[in-house]
This record gives structure tokens, C-alpha cells and sequence, in this order.
């Protein structure tokens, strides 16, 4: 029975040494997604006029970067998480919400909440190729550049 105890024990601190790994690999990883994410991302300017009120909506940490490039040049009512602050979709007054997010498929999901929620479809701004910080000048700012000159 003193065997089968030992070799329990064993096991147990196993597993929670392995748990405890996983849990510091965990934080590792999202500490990078956060780094990578505030290194990337641009807000879209030429998606909104200046002095908007602006919701941002989707992604919390691309928001949250969207938030700071943006407050000298639009109002930001808010950062709301997508699937935890949605009543702010209610009761935030906004001109616009903008997609916090460079996924496609979470572009639509995103959208189809926001449109359930009874926001108007022009009120909902996302294009998919403004957010990319290496994309940007080649996708966005050079393409308008060439419809202005």
C-alpha cells in the first residue's frame, strides 16, 4: 500500500507541474499576442471624419490600440469586448463602431451581432486591409494617394 501511495504522490506532483507549465506557457504566449498585436496595428483614419464618435468593438487589445492612436482625432466612446460589453452597443450614443479585428470570418460574426442588436449597417466600419502595420501604406494609404493625385 506504501507503494501505491508513493507512486500516487508521484503522479499528482507530476500533473500539477505540468499544470503549472501549461498555466506560465499560457501567459507567455498571450504576453506576446499583446506585444505583437500593439506593434501591427493601425488606426484606420481614413475610415472615419474627424470629430466622430467612435465604438470600437470586437478584439479588447487591438481596441485598446485602435483607442490610443485615435483620441486626438476622434471622440472614442468606448472599447467594447466582443461577447462582454455588448449592452454598450445599446447605450453608447456613436456616430460609427469600428471592427476591432483583422479576421474575415470574425468580421462577420462581429457584424451579424452588431446587426441584431439593431445598428445600422453604414454605422459599422471595417475594411480588413487597414490594420496590418506592413500592409498599410502598400494596401491603403498609397491607393488613395493615387485616386487624390
Amino acid at each position: 500500500m506504501e507503494l501505491l501511495e508513493m507512486e500516487l504522490v508521484k503522479y499528482i506532483n507530476e500533473t500539477l507541474f505540468l499544470r503549472d507549465q501549461y498555466i506560465k506557457m499560457k501567459r507567455e504566449l498571450e504576453a506576446l499576442r499583446i506585444r505583437e498585436i500593439s506593434k501591427q496595428y493601425l488606426f484606420p483614419y481614413h475610415l472615419f471624419r474627424e470629430g466622430c464618435n467612435v465604438l470600437i468593438y470586437g478584439d479588447k487589445v487591438i481596441g485598446e490600440k485602435f483607442a490610443e492612436q485615435a483620441l486626438d482625432y476622434c471622440k472614442i466612446i468606448g472599447v467594447a469586448e466582443f461577447g462582454q460589453n455588448d449592452s454598450m452597443l445599446i447605450e453608447e450614443e456613436y456616430d460609427y463602431i469600428l471592427l476591432a479585428t483583422q479576421s474575415v470570418d470574425e468580421a462577420h460574426k462581429l457584424k451579424e451581432v452588431l446587426l441584431k442588436h439593431g445598428v445600422q449597417e453604414p454605422k459599422i466600419k471595417w475594411d480588413g486591409k487597414s490594420y496590418d502595420r506592413d500592409g498599410f501604406y502598400q494596401n491603403v494609404y498609397f491607393p488613395i494617394l493615387r485616386e487624390i493625385l
